[in-house]
């Protein structure tokens, strides 16, 4: 019975750890998805910001809102680098704090 008695306490801190990491994961699942929809929700106005800009008169207007539409997505993209470079950034700071 004493090595039950010492072996409980570490089984339950390793499926409590489990459970943590189970729980973690989907976070960063549902963080993703809505990132995800984020980015389809930028990209649908930028599109309908180019299909309004087409539709409207004055070609330079046109073009100004066509160039701002390519802007945006730039900054878009901008956006899904720096998220990346983060995540690296804070994989690397788990990795270092574990090692």
């Amino acid at each position: 019975m004493a090595f039950t008695a010492f072996a409980a306490p570490s089984a339950y801190a390793q499926n409590w750890d489990r459970i943590e990491n189970r729980f973690d994961r989907a976070e960063n699942r549902l963080d993703r998805r809505e990132n995800r929809f984020d980015r389809r929700e930028d990209v649908r106005d930028v599109r309908e910001d180019a299909r309004d800009a087409q539709h409207q008169g004055g070609w330079r207007d046109q073009r100004e809102d066509v160039f701002d539409a390519r802007e945006d997505v730039r900054d878009a993209r901008e956006d899904v680098r720096d998220r990346r470079e983060n995540r690296w950034d804070r994989r690397e700071n788990r990795w270092d704090r574990r090692h």
